[in-house]
């Protein structure tokens, strides 16, 4: 959830491109999906500090997508189901 927490605060994120980043970030707007290299990090993190207030509305936007309230619309959804 740490990716979500930086989103919610407007905050892009560098993060593995596997697991639970491909489903929290997106690629080129709320942050950058890497692969394990360090230099593929390190451009990563300075794209995002070029212009870091270019990712802030679509973070937050998309940390809204995992908040309590739709987490648990979507659990009665299923339980009806």
């Amino acid at each position: 959830m740490a990716p979500v927490e930086a989103m919610a605060s407007g905050k892009a994120v560098v993060g593995m491109r596997e697991g639970g980043c491909l489903e929290t970030i997106i690629d080129g707007s709320t942050g950058l999906l890497v692969g394990p290299d360090v230099p593929e990090i390190v451009n990563a993190i300075n794209i995002i500090c070029r212009e870091p207030s270019k990712y802030k509305e679509k973070c937050t936007e998309q940390a809204r997508k995992f908040s309590m309230d739709i987490f648990l619309d979507k659990m009665k959804k299923r339980s009806m189901r």
